[in-house]
């Protein structure tokens, strides 16, 4: 005969309250297995059973409907135990997304701002920051033309956030997600690959072959790591295999570049590879011009140390921008030879030539080293022991790689600037008429759709190139008290003085009067005597 158990003793079989079980059974989920005399209600084992699957369920958050469709046998136990589980799951990551961000704002000062931004990016779904991502490289890569497999390559570029994020991981991606959104970084990076692949060399830089090239020799220098890392000396014959293959893949790297094979330059070039700072630096300094840099750069011993110097391009440059972009470079400068070389690095001194700022503590704190304004030149000087520190991670073959890049991307630039100079010195001598584009055409014996395309293969247009022989022009009369502004905009090509202050503010953001004033009066040049507090930027401020 089953057994019947009173109220008192289910409740503490099962853990569950009396007011619990006498709820579950009013709600008809476990209703009474029979009632005594006096009409208290009896519980046999099974209901017991029952009960007990009802408070484990409830403890996992499952709800009523849920429960009575289980005891039903509607929905079976695993069906509901894949669905909680999935909800909790989620809750889990919400509550590692909350513990990561409450642990950021107790490690550094944080905004408001930042705080929901950062929130709001770990509590997203994976699908919902890859989304994010492939929407950032769809806009980057439109209207580029090259292999997919080059496009699928740059789409495969993504971080991804663990479930249990550390401090930094969030703060990681703050700064990601800020890159990725911001318009101007996007157009910028649009326009670099464009420029890049937008010709011949480019194109093959992205074909599968030059891909697979690639993907060869990174699974030897894998391989050549080991081997280092193995403790094998240099001698030993496995050292020199793979020093051998990892040549002979260069070599045939550039034979498919270049259309030379030629293995014993390449032996050379990692025998002699031996990079530290002061290496890294020149290399920078010499290729600068093929990454669009905003200042002028030089890097030479001087008496007190190794000097990175950095000039303005254009001496009547806003002050608030020249000071901005002075400090954005050292600031940057400084952040990458961290990043490289460790944290520890600090220069031996750094030199501005702005006025210092109100707040010129913090310059100090942010380089570690004394810090001095209002300088003759703007310097960020190394010790002899910094010039000389060596480059973690150097890898000869890659390093090697790049150079052959680089060196092909100045012999272009060399034939660019040649015609360059050509229709520069064309519309010079032609001022103040301008020559038509079909004539430029004519007098270089190509079509005009020719000669667009290798402007277009310089990064500009004909449009452009008017635009910068007028704006010398008009830089130059404007050095003179002489030239009315009338008769400077005839000479400059323009129609009247209002388009030559159009022009004037597009190029230096302020009308020609006020220009002349900056060129002739040479000690209130922008960097030298302007606060530079104006400038509304910090060390480091830059991206």
């Amino acid at each position: 005969m089953n057994e019947l158990y009173p109220i008192g003793d289910v409740a503490r079989r099962t853990g569950l309250n009396v007011s619990a079980i006498r709820f579950y059974a009013d709600e008809g989920i476990v209703p009474p297995s029979g009632l005594t005399e006096g009409g208290f209600r009896l519980y046999d084992v099974t209901a017991i059973a029952r009960l007990e699957l009802v408070r484990t369920l409830r403890d996992l958050g499952v709800g009523l409907d849920e429960i009575r469709r289980v005891l039903a046998g509607e929905a079976g136990l695993h069906d509901v135990a894949v669905a909680h589980l999935r909800l909790v799951e989620d809750s889990l990551r919400q509550f590692r997304a909350r513990r990561a961000v409450l642990r950021t704002m107790v490690r550094q000062p944080t905004t408001a701002e930042q705080v929901s931004l950062m929130h709001r990016l770990v509590a997203m779904s994976d699908e919902d920051r890859d989304r994010m991502i492939s929407e950032f490289w769809n806009f980057v890569t439109e209207g580029l033309v090259v292999h997919p497999s080059y496009i699928e390559r740059l789409h495969s570029a993504r971080p991804h956030l663990p479930e249990d994020p550390s401090t930094e991981q969030p703060e990681a991606w703050i700064e990601l997600a800020e890159i990725v959104r911001d318009e101007e970084i996007r157009k910028a990076l649009r326009e670099f690959y464009r420029r890049a692949f937008g010709n011949e060399r480019g194109r093959l830089m992205a074909s599968p072959e030059m891909m697979a090239h690639a993907e060869r020799q990174q699974a030897l220098m894998v391989e050549a790591m080991a081997v280092d890392e193995s403790g094998a000396p240099a001698e030993s014959p496995h050292a020199r295999d793979i020093a051998e293959r990892v040549a002979a893949a260069r070599a045939e790297m550039l034979k498919a570049m270049t259309g030379r094979h030629d293995v014993e330059r390449v032996r050379r070039g990692m025998a002699e590879f031996d990079p530290n700072l002061e290496h890294a630096i020149r290399t920078g300094v010499k290729y600068q011009n093929l990454s669009g840099a905003m200042l002028v750069w030089s890097a030479a011993p001087e008496e007190d140390g190794f000097v990175l110097r950095a000039d303005l391009p254009d001496p009547a440059l806003d002050p608030a921008v020249a000071i901005f972009l002075i400090q954005e470079a050292f600031a940057s400068v400084l952040r990458l030879t961290r990043l490289t070389v460790g944290e520890a690095f600090a220069p031996r001194r750094v030199e501005f030539t702005f006025e210092a700022p109100s707040d010129a503590g913090a310059f100090g704190e942010l380089f570690r080293c004394p810090v001095s304004f209002g300088a003759g030149r703007n310097r960020f000087v190394l010790s002899p022991a910094s010039a000389a520190t060596a480059m973690p991670g150097r890898d000869p073959v890659t390093f090697a790689s790049i150079l052959e890049l680089l060196d092909g991307q100045l012999a272009a630039r060399r034939d660019q600037q040649e015609l360059l100079e050509v229709l520069e010195i064309s519309i010079a001598q032609s001022l103040p008429a301008v020559p038509s584009f079909a004539e430029q055409a004519r007098r270089h014996s190509a079509s005009e759709r020719t000669l667009r395309r290798r402007l277009a293969e310089c990064g500009t247009t004909y449009e452009a190139v008017v635009d910068g022989v007028r704006r010398e022009r008009v830089e130059q009369l404007l050095r003179r008290p002489e030239p009315t502004f009338r008769e400077i905009a005839h000479r400059a090509g323009f129609s009247d003085e209002r388009a030559l202050r159009r022009a004037v503010r597009r190029w230096h953001g302020t009308a020609p009067l006020e220009l002349r004033k900056r060129f002739l009066q040479p000690d209130e040049r922008p960097g030298l005597s302007e606060n530079p507090s104006s400038a509304g930027a910090r060390p480091g401020s830059g991206r």
